[in-house]
């Protein structure tokens, strides 16, 4: 995984450690606008690439735009909650996501 790539893992886990502990900054929201990985891979029409180089995400599941992970469930959650942060759904889901992303740092 190049540097760039790591750093921007580290600061999705961080992301979602955030939300997951109600602790999210003034802003901050649960799509991918506030998602360091998002923000390198999704800005071209490829789907979770740049330059070659595929989103972890991706490669783990290899799906597009974080279809197979705990995303849906927890923006889904978010949403039923009228955006309540605060609700043991959502924060379930959202330690959900942020370990799922922990566990991207084994893909090389």
């Amino acid at each position: 995984m190049k540097k760039v790539t790591a750093r921007a893992l580290e600061k999705s886990i961080a992301h979602w450690d955030r939300l997951a502990n109600n602790k999210a900054r003034d802003g901050e929201v649960v799509d991918a606008r506030d998602c360091a990985l998002c923000d390198r891979f999704n800005a071209g029409a490829g789907g979770c690439v740049y330059r070659g180089e595929y989103c972890p995400v991706r490669i783990k599941t290899g799906r597009r735009y974080c279809y197979s992970t705990p995303y849906y469930e927890a923006r889904q959650h978010h949403r039923i909650e009228r955006h309540n942060r605060q609700s043991g759904y959502f924060q379930d889901e959202a330690r959900n996501m942020r370990d799922f992303l922990i566990s991207l740092r084994e893909v090389a």
